[in-house]
């Protein structure tokens, strides 16, 4: 559902006076202020869609808020009224005014341009949420609601560009619930991955396992902490039929900075081969030791 559109009015009560009753007939929420710091607040919050302003407003309260409209990228509109002289209206429209009309407009004509800004605004609104819902789409797992592939690409594409810039440790874990895992367990098992890494964590469900969970500035000591709560938890949970077989997870780690590992293919690469490692190790955990080009060793 869109979102109400409210519309600010600032300037002083004789001003206010003139315009409020054709604006109110717009049927949108109407505020009334005196004060262009207001006016700026309500911006600064997102909490307006709309300012109608006076030109005549104390200490060029209006070019205040044609500026700080556009410093901000607002997708709010401001329509700044009076400014009799060209080069008065240029300056104000180069400030960032929307629209910069003569003090003797006449209100009904000013409530059908803001009525029409108003509807080219909800119609962007509907347009934005449908484009999230199309990424959505395209990046999330319907399943759990965490990231999927794409998304799990991009993100890790992200991280790796930081930490080559900041020269900052990062970690990939990747995560295999084991052949017990059914798929209607996968939802649980995304929770139980969740909430036993960091909020810091990102967590998401890729094509090379189960799970993938980035860590940001973590060192491999730090992260094999987090895989061997990660670990615990899925080996602790039960399937519904208690007839089942108990999960066997595996949990693979590659980390940045090290030796051969320049680019995040590389470093999902490296944890794959932890991840296949894990696989056959009495812990079912792994760490690749690629900067001494070591095969990867189990954690024990």
């Amino acid at each position: 559902m869109a979102q109400p559109v409210t519309l600010h009015l600032v300037g002083p009560p004789a001003f206010r006076a003139r315009l409020a009753s054709a604006l109110e007939r717009t049927g949108r929420q109407l505020v009334h202020t005196d004060d262009a710091h207001d006016a700026v607040e309500a911006l600064r919050e997102n909490a307006t869609d709309v300012v109608v302003a006076s030109s005549e407003l104390p200490h060029r309260g209006a070019d205040t808020l044609a500026a700080f409209s556009r410093s901000i990228d607002s997708p709010a509109v401001v329509i700044v009224i009076g400014g009799e002289d060209p080069p008065s209206r240029a300056r104000l429209l180069f400030e960032g005014a929307d629209d910069c009309l003569p003090a003797t407009v006449d209100p009904v004509e000013l409530a059908a341009l803001v009525e029409r800004r108003c509807s080219v605004l909800s119609a962007v609104r509907r347009a934005s949420a449908e484009l999230t819902a199309l990424r959505n789409l395209a990046t999330v797992d319907p399943e759990t609601h965490l990231d999927n592939e794409r998304g799990f690409q991009a993100r890790l594409a992200e991280e790796f560009r930081r930490a080559l810039r900041y020269d900052a440790p990062l970690v990939l874990l990747l995560v295999d619930a084991g052949a017990e895992a059914s798929a209607a367990m996968t939802k649980e098992l995304s929770v139980l991955v969740r909430k036993a890494t960091r909020e810091t964590d990102f967590v998401a469900r890729p094509q090379a396992a189960s799970f993938a969970v980035t860590l940001p500035h973590t060192s491999l000591a730090a992260a094999l902490t987090v895989a061997e709560r990660v670990h615990s938890s899925l080996r602790a949970s039960r399937p519904a039929d208690d007839s089942a077989p108990k999960l066997v997870p595996a949990v693979g780690l590659g980390g940045f900075p090290a030796r051969g590992v320049t680019d995040p293919a590389q470093l999902v690469r490296v944890a794959q081969l932890a991840l296949t490692a894990a696989k056959s190790h009495p812990v079912r955990i792994a760490i690749h030791h690629a900067a001494d080009h070591e095969p990867p060793l189990g954690h024990s």
